[in-house]
């Protein structure tokens, strides 16, 4: 008994395909969602191009730094071209540099914040200490860590387009620190400081914070 004539399927049709991409890029400082907005921006861009993606995964990938995306897709084998790969790398990078720059507002905002508590941000600097440990061990290991801090102060603020008068400022703050007794006075007159304090970026004002 011959068996039933079996139906002709387009080529290629119900056929699984499987994809990645990389992109060489800094991953520090990203909010803990990018992975998230760059698989929704994968898709996004599949549906442009007929990739047809039913899967994407994203991950870290170390040496180089980078991100490495795989994604799973019913969309034919032409439908991969270097072009459609290009604009997948372009979105990729688009959307992690809009979602470092949010983190970075977004943890200036709490800096702010929490400087304004300090009294830094509001006109009202303490001259002394405010948290001064009990402990004579955790004093010396403080201020080691206060000594390697205002050495990366300094370097930071040299390096970065500042008036004359900061300038000035910081050659004398950064002497002034260099006294124990002083150190918690003068890092908070550089965080008052309108063109120092934006001078100095979110994760280094945080590590200061930390020792005030």
């Amino acid at each position: 008994m011959e068996g039933r004539p079996r139906r002709a399927y387009p080529c290629g049709v119900g056929v699984k395909r499987h994809n990645s991409v990389t992109v060489d890029y800094d991953l520090e400082g990203l909010p803990r969602d990018w992975r998230t907005r760059v698989e929704d921006a994968v898709r996004s861009v599949g549906a442009l191009h007929y990739l047809y993606v039913t899967k994407a995964m994203a991950g870290a990938r170390k040496d180089p730094p980078g991100v490495l995306v795989s994604l799973a897709r019913d969309g034919s084998e032409e439908s991969w071209t270097p072009k459609v790969e290009d604009a997948l790398k372009a979105r990729i990078k688009s959307v992690l540099d809009f979602a470092r720059q949010e983190e970075i507002d977004r943890r200036k905002e709490s800096l702010r914040a929490e400087l304004g508590a300090l009294g830094v941000l509001a006109g009202r600097i303490p001259a002394r200490e405010t948290r001064v440990p009990a402990d004579p061990g955790e004093q010396s290991r403080r201020a080691a860590k206060r000594n390697v801090l205002t050495q990366e102060i300094a370097i930071t603020l040299r390096r970065a387009d500042l008036p004359a008068e900061a300038r000035d400022l910081l050659e004398v703050a950064v002497q002034q620190m260099a006294r124990p007794e002083f150190w918690a006075l003068w890092v908070r007159i550089l965080m008052q400081v309108e063109e120092t304090e934006e001078a100095l970026p979110a994760p280094l004002t945080e590590r200061i914070l930390k020792l005030l």
